[in-house]
C-alpha cells in the first residue's frame, strides 16, 4: 500500500508540474503575442507619422528622408515600398532629363548678393482677396523663396519695393549669424537682379528706361533672352515648377477648395524655406532659413487644411474653443491663419492649436439628417473640396514679363470685383507699412489706435488727392496682413 501510495503521489506531481510548464508556455506566448502586436501597433503609428509629414512637408519624401537620418523628427519611419497617389495625381510632367557640363560662375555665394524675381499668372480660382498674380524671389546663394499674391500685374512694383525692404530688415541679422562660420563675410543686400523681359518694352543694349529699370536704378539688372531662361532665371522658373505642384497636393489631401490655391502656394514655400534643398549652395544642401539663421520650428509645418481649436477671447467665463481649418503661418507675428468652421472668418492668431491627429478638412463629417443650415454642412458647401476635383493649372498662368505693369482688362476687372472687406482687410499704404514695425512691438490698444490713424490718414490723402476721382478704389497695393515688410 505504502509503495502504491508513493507512486500515486508521484504521478500527481509529475501532472502538477506539466501543468504549470504547460502555464508557463502559454503565458510566454500570451506575452510574445502582445509584445509582437504593440511592436507593430508602434510601427503602424511611425508609418502614420511618415504619411502625415509627407503631406505636411510638400509631399517631398527627399527631405523628409534626410530628416528622420539626422535625427531631426522622431517617431516616423518609411513605410517599406512608400507611394503617394497624390504626388502621382497632381505630377503633371512626363519624361525627366539631367543635364550636364554646367558652367560655373564667378558670383560669390553671399546671401541676396544675387536675386531672381518673376512674376506667375494669371490664375482664376475665385481667391477671396482677388488674387491672380505671384510675385516670387529666389536668393541664388541659399535658394531662400520670398512669394507675394497680387491682384494685378501692375501690384509687382510695390511687392518688390516689399522684397527689398524685408532684404535690408535681415541682412544685419543675416551677417552675425554667418560671421561665426565666416569672420570676414559681408552681407550688405542686394546687388545683382535678374529677370525675364518682353523685346518690344525695353532694348538689348539698355537704352531705354522700363518702370522696372527705374525701380532698381543703382543695381545691377540682367535680362535674359526671351524664351531661354536658362540664361538668367533659371532658379525662379524651378520655383513655379515646384510650387504650384506642391500647392495642388495641398489642397487635394487638405480637402479645401481652390480658392485657397494662394494660401496654400504661400505655405509650400514657408515649407520649402525649413527643409533641406539643393538650391542652397552656400548651406551645401540644408534649409535655407537654418543657413540664415533665421528662427523657425519643424514642429510648426502641419498639413494644409489641419483641423485645430482657437481659444476665443472675451470674459474669463466665456472664453471657449471654437473649431477651425489651418490654411498657413501668421507671418505678422506667431502662430497660424486659419479659417473659423461657424463663421468661415480667416484669423490669424497664436491661440490657435493645430490637431494633426484628428484629421483635415477631408476628416469634417457632417451628421446624417443635418439641415442645410447645419454649421458643418455650410462650411463643406463654402470651402471644401466636394468633387475631390484637381486645380488645373492653365496654360496662360507662367512666368510673366517684369519689363512692364500694364494691367490688361482682366487684372482689371478682377480687382474691382474683389469684395469691398477683402480689400479693406488687404490694403495698406506705404504710410501704414512704415508704422507696422513699431505697431508690431506696441500694446494690443495702442497698436489698434495707430492702426486706425493710419487707415484715416490714407483716407485723408486720398480724398485731398486731385486724381483721387480717376483712381478706383482698388487700385491701391493689395498687401495681405500676413505677407508684409
Amino acid at each position: 500500500a505504502t509503495t502504491a501510495e508513493r507512486g500515486l503521489s508521484g504521478a500527481v506531481l509529475g501532472v502538477d508540474e506539466d501543468t504549470r510548464a504547460a502555464d508557463e508556455a502559454t503565458r510566454a506566448a500570451a506575452g510574445a503575442a502582445d509584445a509582437a502586436a504593440e511592436a507593430a501597433a508602434r510601427l503602424a503609428h511611425r508609418h502614420a507619422n511618415y504619411g502625415r509629414l509627407h503631406r505636411a512637408w510638400n509631399h517631398n519624401s527627399t527631405a523628409l528622408d534626410e530628416a528622420i537620418a539626422l535625427g531631426l523628427v522622431s517617431d516616423t519611419a518609411r513605410p517599406p515600398g512608400f507611394s503617394c497617389a497624390t504626388c502621382a495625381h497632381v505630377d503633371p510632367s512626363g519624361a525627366h532629363f539631367r543635364r550636364s557640363g554646367k558652367i560655373p560662375v564667378s558670383v560669390p555665394l553671399i546671401p541676396y548678393h544675387h536675386v531672381e524675381i518673376d512674376l506667375w499668372g494669371p490664375m482664376d480660382v475665385g481667391d477671396r482677396n482677388g488674387f491672380r498674380y505671384m510675385f516670387g524671389a529666389v536668393c541664388r546663394a541659399t535658394g531662400k523663396v520670398f512669394l507675394q499674391p497680387l491682384r494685378r500685374k501692375s501690384d509687382a512694383k510695390d511687392a518688390l519695393e516689399a522684397y527689398l525692404a524685408r532684404i535690408k530688415a535681415d541682412c544685419p541679422g543675416i551677417q552675425m549669424h554667418l560671421r561665426k562660420s565666416f569672420p570676414d563675410i559681408i552681407v550688405d543686400g542686394l546687388h545683382i537682379v535678374n529677370s525675364d523681359r518682353g523685346g518690344e518694352f525695353t532694348t538689348t543694349k539698355g537704352y531705354t528706361e522700363t518702370e522696372f529699370d527705374a525701380l532698381l536704378r543703382g543695381l545691377v539688372h540682367e535680362l535674359n533672352t526671351p524664351g531661354t531662361p536658362e540664361d538668367g532665371t533659371s532658379r525662379i522658373e524651378r520655383v513655379w515648377a515646384t510650387l504650384p505642384k506642391a500647392a495642388r497636393g495641398h489642397l487635394i489631401s487638405g480637402g479645401l477648395g481652390q480658392q485657397y490655391f494662394f494660401d496654400a502656394m504661400v505655405l509650400a514655400a514657408d515649407v520649402y524655406n525649413r527643409l533641406p534643398t539643393a538650391a542652397n549652395k552656400l548651406g551645401r544642401g540644408e534649409a535655407p532659413d537654418q543657413t540664415l539663421g533665421l528662427a523657425y520650428d519643424l514642429s510648426e509645418l502641419v498639413e494644409f487644411g489641419c483641423l485645430g481649436r482657437l481659444l476665443v477671447d472675451g470674459q474669463k467665463r466665456d472664453a471657449k474653443n471654437v473649431h477651425v481649418v489651418i490654411i498657413g503661418l501668421n507671418h505678422d507675428g506667431h502662430g497660424f491663419r486659419a479659417i473659423r468652421v461657424d463663421t468661415g472668418e480667416v484669423v490669424a492668431s497664436v491661440h490657435i492649436k493645430p490637431l494633426p491627429a484628428v484629421g483635415t478638412a477631408r476628416n469634417i463629417v457632417v451628421e446624417p439628417g443635418a439641415g442645410s443650415l447645419s454649421v458643418k454642412t455650410k462650411f463643406v458647401e463654402t470651402h471644401c473640396n466636394r468633387g475631390d476635383f484637381d486645380v488645373n493649372i492653365p496654360s496662360g498662368a507662367t512666368g510673366g514679363h517684369l519689363t512692364h505693369f500694364h494691367d490688361s482688362a482682366a487684372d482689371v476687372a478682377a480687382a474691382a470685383a474683389a469684395a469691398p472687406e477683402s480689400s479693406r482687410l488687404t490694403r495698406v499704404s506705404k504710410v501704414a507699412l512704415r508704422g507696422r514695425a513699431v505697431i508690431r512691438r506696441a500694446s494690443p490698444l495702442l497698436a489698434e489706435r495707430r492702426a486706425s490713424a493710419c487707415v484715416a490718414l490714407e483716407s485723408l490723402k486720398r480724398a485731398s488727392s486731385p486724381t483721387s476721382a480717376k483712381r478706383s478704389e482698388s487700385a491701391s497695393w493689395a498687401v495681405p496682413p500676413w505677407r508684409n515688410p
